[in-house]
């Protein structure tokens, strides 16, 4: 979030607030939802730039990378990045696909399998338990 987006944030919250305090009658769902939603929105942090990488390969830690950002490299930051949703087009995406491959016998649970796809879509890898 832009420094003007957050003190555009800061202030419409302060002024809902005030207002449900002079007019606590008034104050109605959308009130509190958008109340609920700004603290949400400013209780983020803000997205940093990484402060770390690790070697996904050998688990060597280095704090500066300068010039070097291959695809063996992990970012790491103090407050992971923000994930946007995936669009409604990406999501049909992965579920054809995904519907293609448990037809062909590919996979043996189709829900499990697009579960699957939209954490890969998302960066999410590990072990699965």
């Amino acid at each position: 979030m832009s420094e003007a987006l957050r003190k555009a944030a800061e202030q419409a919250l302060s002024a809902l607030e005030a207002h449900g305090q002079m007019y606590p009658h008034m104050v109605k769902g959308y009130c509190v939802d958008a109340i609920c939603e700004l603290r949400a929105a400013l209780a983020e942090p803000e997205q940093s730039e990484p402060v770390g990488y690790l070697n996904k390969h050998t688990g060597q830690f280095f704090s500066d990378v300068e010039g070097y950002k291959g695809s063996l490299l992990q970012p790491l930051f103090a407050h992971p990045p923000r994930r946007e949703p995936l669009s409604d087009e990406q999501i049909d995406e992965i579920f054809c696909k995904v519907s293609e491959a448990f037809d062909a016998g590919l996979i043996e649970h189709e829900s499990i399998g697009f579960a699957r796809a939209i954490e890969q879509a998302h960066g999410i890898t590990g072990e699965k338990t």
